[in-house]
């Protein structure tokens, strides 16, 4: 059979967490993905055609013959020009367009392949005709426009050279009838043949270039590939659309867990509460209440419970302290750890602050409760009830007022310190540790144990009573965790009791009294520790075992080696850690100052006791 110590505990938080995320983002990424093909199934179906154009130099055009109009860079203005109006609207008349003709632009795209005189024409419609029509249109209308662009600036040239043939010969004809009226072989006439001669050249050169003209052959480029419809692209929008769904489906799953987590996970092991820096002072096994939970048996684990918090209390001059839960309810801890002290020897109050506190003997006092001592001050004889293990309770009486506490700061005070020189220890029962009412408490009592209930208690619950404990000037001694969700696997006591023997799982601090605890299982998980005397607290088996100290989650002993807390007053972060009390001679065998049943208080155990 295996043994408990190798049993693996239930799993982190953060383990569960991520879990989860992925199962979460698997989820989410299925879902979009659906949706995305759903989505793409409903786009209309998009037909692609494309027709290749070679185009030449053309005069009167961007990409033209001579000088720098045969820079392949001026092809990028050609593939421009096709998108002009005039294009546009010849295209339009070519297909018979109802529409707007610049509603064509919409699907029309031309791109130069680089290094070559070829423009790629590329329409997109619904209508695959259409399409193939429109590509084909552009391409033809397009080489039709470059012919007339080029025929219109030839014969603009063709005309400036006429014209001025025209006004040579003019000229020529006047100079002809000067010459033929001036003396033969004289000056004038020698002038006159010369500039005859210089008309004729200009003549002769100006209908060379009206010849060259006429001769220009013009040839725009042709369609070297007939507009056809492309094959359906693997990466196109309609194909993408269901894993770009998904994927943002996942991202967002993603981020949205990122964020929880880092803002709100739940505890699920001590090593979760080790990661916020919070000390554990015990791991409980989770039991229902009863209605009597003064006449019950302690829990085992609860007498290193209260050596722990003596020890932090050591060296403290006021020694009073909260004990409230993470959550909205009533902390379940503050009974037995009242009666663990007063077995102790330590005289020990038990303040009600909740009205939800099972009194001991259902007694229900009306005079003498915190409320009216709050509100008579000394006037007032407070009504203590006198419980089991000497433990003295005062109840709350009416519900309280936390705005009306803030006002009467100084009356609570008072009374908290005539009770105080009643008793050793004052323990004040609470609910939500975060609340208006616990933060009013958490400041008069200065020191607080709080409860967390694993599985249960989320990381921001915890993070608001650590700010609520800096801000109200408290000390958080450390947390009680409560196993609780069987849901998520069986807690270390429970597989101990259940497993019929002492061994306790790796990483929890264990003390003797566990042993009695896991043999005595049928008689419920809250048992005593026998002894010689009849008293658990007075048992040498109650002291930690001899044994080197389990290693918590993070890879070190819990606890050990650990500092005395210091308050907010001091100066010093109220999350520090306090030193472990194993080990510290904070044991039960007491011996100094008497109780009225025969036990002996130390003040090595309690160092501020103190009587005559």
């Amino acid at each position: 059979m295996q043994s408990s110590a190798s049993r693996p505990g239930p799993p982190s938080a953060r383990a569960f967490m991520t879990r989860r995320a992925v199962v979460a983002t698997v989820i989410a990424a299925a879902l979009g993905g659906v949706g995305g093909y759903l989505a793409a199934g409903s786009l209309p179906a998009v037909s692609t055609a494309t027709s290749t154009i070679l185009l030449n130099p053309l005069e009167g055009n961007a990409y033209r013959p001579g000088g720098s109009g045969e820079d392949l860079i001026n092809l990028t203005t050609e593939a421009q020009v096709m998108r002009s109006d005039a294009v546009v609207e010849a295209v339009a008349t070519s297909l018979a367009w109802a529409g707007d003709p610049r509603d064509l632009l919409a699907g029309v795209s031309v791109s130069v392949l680089t290094n070559t005189q070829i423009l790629k024409v590329t329409f997109e419609d619904e209508d695959p005709d259409r399409a193939v029509a429109a590509a084909q249109s552009f391409a033809e209308t397009f080489l039709e426009f470059r012919t007339t662009r080029a025929q219109a600036s030839i014969d603009a040239q063709r005309g400036l050279l006429e014209d001025q043939i025209t006004v040579r010969q003019e000229e020529l004809t006047g100079l002809a009838t000067e010459l033929a009226a001036a003396e033969a072989g004289g000056s004038e006439a020698t002038l006159l043949s010369a500039r005859i001669q210089t008309l004729t050249s200009q003549l002769t050169t100006l209908n060379a270039q009206v010849a060259d003209l006429a001769a220009t052959t013009l040839d725009a480029g042709q369609v070297v590939v007939l507009a056809t419809l492309e094959p359906a692209s693997p990466l196109s929008l309609a194909a993408l659309l269901p894993f770009a769904a998904a994927g943002l489906a996942g991202a967002l799953v993603i981020g949205a867990a990122f964020v929880r987590w880092h803002r709100n996970w739940p505890v699920r092991s001590t090593s979760d509460l080790t990661s916020l820096h919070l000390r554990t002072l015990a791991v409980l096994p989770d039991v229902p209440m009863t209605l009597s939970p003064w006449d019950e048996g302690l829990p085992a684990e609860i007498p290193d419970l209260r050596r722990r918090v003596l020890s932090y209390l050591s060296g403290e001059s006021h020694h009073m302290v909260l004990m409230a839960s993470a959550e909205p309810a009533s902390t379940t801890l503050s009974v037995p750890l009242a009666r663990a002290m007063g077995r102790a020897g330590l005289r020990t109050i038990l303040v009600d602050t909740t009205t939800r506190l099972h009194l001991p003997g259902g007694a229900t006092p009306t005079t003498g409760t915190l409320s009216q001592l709050i509100r008579g001050g000394a006037d007032v004889e407070p009504t203590l009830l006198e419980a089991s293990d000497g433990v003295l309770v005062l109840p709350t009486g009416s519900e309280l007022d936390p705005a009306a506490l803030a006002l009467r700061g100084p009356a609570v005070d008072e009374v908290f310190r005539q009770l105080s020189a009643r008793c050793d220890l004052i323990i004040l029962h609470a609910d939500d540790a975060d609340s208006e009412l616990g933060r009013v408490m958490a400041a008069a009592a200065r020191h607080v144990v709080l409860e967390a209930r694993l599985h249960e208690t989320h990381a921001a619950a915890l993070r608001s009573v650590v700010s609520a404990c800096y801000t109200t000037g408290a000390t958080l001694l450390g947390v009680v965790a409560i196993d609780t969700d069987v849901r998520h696997g069986i807690g270390p006591w429970t597989l101990a009791r259940r497993a019929g023997h002492a061994t306790v799982p790796s990483g929890v601090p264990r003390t003797a009294g566990q042993d009695t605890a896991a043999a005595g299982a049928a008689a419920g998980p809250y048992v005593e520790t026998p002894s010689d005397e009849g008293d658990p607290d007075q048992a040498e088996p109650d002291r930690p075992v001899a044994a080197p100290a389990p290693a918590d989650d993070a890879g070190s002993p819990e606890g050990a080696g650990e500092a005395p807390p210091s308050r907010q007053d001091r100066g010093d972060d109220p999350r520090s850690d306090p030193a472990d009390d194993t080990g510290t001679g904070a044991d039960d065998s007491i011996s100094v100052g008497a109780r009225g049943d025969g036990r002996q208080v130390t003040s090595s155990a309690v160092p501020w006791v103190s009587r005559g």
